[in-house]
């Protein structure tokens, strides 16, 4: 016989002169009625009667009393790694994700947060994205009628993210506030040899910075498109023709073969077209393909010289 947790049961036996329950063979005293209540706390006893008839007794077959109990539910946390853990708890950074999964043959209730239940979240995994310490609500999945908790909370922490700023000053870009180091990107490409507060920023395009502020949760600053950039266009290079529909020529002025790589950005920044250079005097590039406006060439020679200058496509 299995029972719930706080079910009770009735043993009984047919019309007799006299009855004697006995629990694993030992009498229970006042237990003289047909019938016997029983609950968990008899769960893992043998029950047996002994009835007597006009002078004649004989005693039952046992009969055993267990009670649902299950294993005790327990959580499991999954989700972005934190950056600490320690006896207060858990610590993540914001917009990452915890996730909390309840364990064992239990049926999900509800889920509570500083003991305060979660309107509409009874799924077996809770995604936290918020700060709180959170736990659960269950029920063994044949006895549904009875909640328990899982009897601990699990404290989780999220950090506000420190996010560097781009300022400009004059010719400058500054990344703010003050850091230990810097770290700027071209249109999301680390710029190996900008490791400065400031920068003079050497082509159009997306500059973002991340500033270490030795946190825990740092991210890259909003992009700052810079523009406008005309009287630092090198000039040891020619183009033509001006403006282009089809080819464009780009010679080197100075009639040295150069070594490296080019790119040529639109006007927001973001590359169109991207190479290497040969070693000639000359680079001839179909832009018919190419929306109409303006453009940005870029030339860095092997040694690190940057080059610069406009371009402009017309139909």
């Amino acid at each position: 016989m299995f029972y719930c947790p706080d079910d009770e049961a009735e043993l009984s036996t047919g019309a007799y002169d006299a009855y004697q329950w006995y629990r694993s063979g030992v009498a229970i005293p006042g237990a003289t009625a047909q019938t016997l209540t029983v609950d968990q706390s008899d769960a893992g006893w043998t029950f047996t009667v002994e009835a007597t008839l006009d002078g004649c007794t004989d005693t039952s077959a046992s009969v055993l009393v267990d009670a649902w109990m299950g294993l005790l539910p327990f959580l499991i946390s999954g989700g972005d790694e934190p950056y600490q853990v320690d006896g207060t708890g858990s610590y993540f950074c914001q917009g990452d994700t915890s996730l909390l999964v309840i364990g064992g043959p239990y049926v999900l209730v509800n889920w509570t947060n500083n003991d305060v239940p979660i309107p509409n979240e009874s799924d077996d995994t809770l995604r936290v994205t918020s700060s709180g310490a959170y736990s659960a609500i269950v029920a063994l999945g044949v006895c549904q009628d009875v909640h328990m908790g899982v009897g601990v909370q699990v404290p989780i922490s999220f950090t506000a993210s420190e996010q560097a700023g781009i300022v400009q000053d004059g010719d400058l870009l500054c990344a703010q506030p003050e850091g230990l180091a810097y770290t700027w990107y071209l249109n999301g490409v680390e710029l190996p040899d900008a490791t400065a507060a400031c920068i003079a920023p050497e082509a159009e395009g997306s500059y973002t910075v991340l500033v270490d502020q030795n946190g825990p949760c740092e991210i890259p600053s909003e992009p700052f498109l810079a523009t406008g950039m005309g009287d630092r266009y090198d000039t040891h290079f020619t183009v033509y023709p001006i403006p282009a529909a089809d080819e464009v020529s780009i010679q080197w002025s100075s009639g040295v073969p150069l070594q490296g790589s080019w790119c040529l950005l639109d006007a927001s920044g973001r590359i169109v077209r991207q190479g290497k250079l040969t070693g000639s005097t000359t680079l001839r590039m179909e832009v018919a393909t190419l929306a109409q406006g303006h453009y940005v060439f870029c030339a860095t020679e092997n040694h690190g010289n940057l080059h610069r200058l406009p371009l402009q496509v017309l139909r």
